[in-house]
């Protein structure tokens, strides 16, 4: 009796939670198709592109590792539009990152000295 109940709980619960596995690895293998279409974009130099890749692959996870390509993508648009909007976005994401609770690592010192280029950029 025990065993079967058992049996009932597992069943019912696993049958709540599959979908949710199945779309979280759908929302992350999304996440990963836009990232790398943002990555793809930013060595071509095609900055706004790489940039609304990089905010939607962050929308559908967001992890550090795709806000700290996000704010590069902004840096690099924002510099060569001369756009101060992208601008507020870029130091907005590079401080965003560099608040995140991670290991002193070599993003946390380029995020550092992307945002004293960017204050700099801003005072002008």
């Amino acid at each position: 009796m025990k065993t079967a109940r058992a049996f009932m709980v597992a069943a019912v619960t696993l049958a709540l939670v599959a979908p949710r596995l199945a779309s979280a690895d759908a929302t992350t293998d999304q996440a990963k198709t836009q990232f790398t279409l943002g990555a793809q974009a930013y060595t071509a130099g095609k900055y706004d592109v790489a940039v609304a890749a990089f905010e939607e692959a962050y929308r559908l996870l967001p992890r550090p590792e795709i806000l700290f390509s996000l704010a590069q993508a902004e840096k690099k648009q924002c510099v060569a539009a001369k756009d101060p909007n992208l601008l507020k976005k870029a130091l907005a994401h590079y401080r965003q990152y560099y608040a995140m609770d991670l290991p002193q690592s070599a993003g946390k010192a380029e995020a550092v000295e992307s945002i004293q280029m960017l204050e700099q950029l801003a005072m002008q």
